[in-house]
């Protein structure tokens, strides 16, 4: 069963413009859009502000670097940050270590959950295991739990 709609009847005086500006208008217009639209800005806002910045800040001296950067004045542009962390003498300890140290950590997790997970996939699917309907019931649990929840724990 199809039903055809009749197609919007525009005068052939108006012009095009004027029908793109009225359709863009009627679009931008609807509650829910324009509710959109500020949650969207006010979102931009709380997180674009900061990050700006926190960038800015990071490239101009500030008045306590003058003990590192003798003949800089506070506002000038500088990448006298990013040495110090990246090519420094702390930069090991600081950055690069940690950095690692979370490499190894998650692919730690990620080895130990995959081999997990496949073994336990491979046993409910393949084999005539003890308990199997309970281990499915059971491996599905997560998935009913909301995340935070998860994030609690």
């Amino acid at each position: 069963m199809t039903s055809s709609a009749a197609p919007v009847q525009i005068p052939s005086s108006t012009s095009p413009a004027r029908v793109a500006l009225s359709r863009l208008w009627h679009f931008l217009t609807q509650p829910e859009r324009l509710l959109g639209m500020l949650l969207a800005l006010i979102l931009g806002a709380l997180v674009l502000v900061p990050l700006f910045e926190l960038i800015r800040e990071t490239l101009t001296v500030q008045p306590y670097d003058r003990a590192y950067l003798p003949r800089a004045q506070p506002g000038e542009f500088t990448l006298f940050h990013y040495e110090r962390v990246f090519a420094g003498r702390l930069s090991w300890a600081i950055f690069y270590k940690p950095f690692l140290n979370s490499l190894v950590t998650a692919f730690a997790a990620t080895a130990i959950c995959l081999t997990l997970g496949a073994s336990l996939a491979w046993l409910i699917v393949r084999t005539n295991i003890p308990f199997r309907n309970f281990l499915h019931t059971l491996v599905m649990i997560p998935y009913m739990l909301p995340s935070w929840v998860m994030a609690l724990a």
